[in-house]
């Protein structure tokens, strides 16, 4: 072995580690600040939720009586989100989508800035879009009185084109801005013995007789942040403040009693100067 031996060639290795723990030394925080690593993280996903039960329960505040004003609850049974499984919507087949039951094709790219705020991108992995699927089986009033159904066979299928999520730290906000299409949307709420079919959701120069990609989808904007309110339990409330959504609106049949009464188009739709606060009481 070249003049080495084994019993030296094993000192030696001991040795090495002793050596370079010798020349570790602290990191003080001018040098620390020049130390640059990975220009943020990416994350590729695909996921499918189910959920047997979301169950609110309201907390009773006047107890002792009959009539007591809260104790009831809100039930969401059989939800769903995942891939859309097919691959033509709003008539055009080319999106690029592999039709599967996955919510997939999700690209998170998160970047932290120089002030401090975080910048989460996502958007599809390969050329294309990401499709979605949201199903609810039925929403139901629970309480003494009896169960009373909202809403029930909630399915909604839809696209988006990208999303981005910015946590800002000079207002401590989170904005959200996304591009949205929606194919297909039913649901029946027995209670008002209503049913709605094929309704669909999409830019405001969206043509469904010469259907085009980018005229396709809808922006939604807002922000979301903590506020002061004198009027709530808790003394702050979430607000959500909306910059204005345009987009038409197509429902291809509205039924009562379970009869069509005909269909609805809502042309430049324009929802504005909307924000709202929630808190507790």
């Amino acid at each position: 072995m070249n003049g080495l031996n084994k019993k030296t060639m094993v000192a030696l290795s001991m040795m090495l580690p002793v050596a370079a723990m010798a020349e570790i030394r602290p990191i003080d925080d001018l040098e620390l600040g020049e130390v640059t690593g990975q220009a943020g993280i990416s994350i590729e996903l695909e996921t499918k939720v189910d959920i047997g039960e979301v169950l609110y329960t309201d907390t009773p505040s006047v107890a002792g009586s009959a009539n007591m004003i809260g104790g009831g609850s809100l039930s969401m049974k059989n939800v769903s989100i995942g891939g859309a499984n097919k691959n033509s919507f709003l008539g055009i087949t080319s999106w690029g989508v592999t039709p599967s039951d996955k919510l997939d094709n999700i690209l998170i790219n998160i970047d932290l800035a120089s002030d401090g705020d975080a910048v989460i991108n996502l958007g599809p992995q390969n050329f294309g879009v990401i499709d979605f699927a949201v199903g609810i089986g039925s929403v139901e009033l629970q309480g003494t009185g009896g169960t009373t159904s909202l809403m029930s066979n909630f399915n909604m299928v839809g696209l988006m084109g990208a999303a981005s999520l910015i946590v800002d730290t000079a207002d401590d906000s989170l904005n959200v801005v996304a591009s949205l299409a929606i194919d297909d949307l039913d649901f029946d709420s027995e209670f008002l013995s209503l049913g709605v079919r094929d309704l669909q959701v999409t830019g405001t120069t969206f043509n469904p007789l010469a259907p085009q990609q980018l005229r396709a989808f809808f922006d939604v904007d807002f922000k979301v942040y903590s506020k002061a309110n004198t009027r709530s339990a808790g003394g702050e409330a979430l607000a959500v403040d909306f910059n204005p959504i345009e987009m038409d609106v197509r429902i291809g049949s509205i039924e009562l009693g379970g009869a069509s009464i005909g269909s609805v188009f809502v042309d430049d739709l324009v929802i504005s100067q909307t924000r709202m606060e929630v808190y507790g009481h």
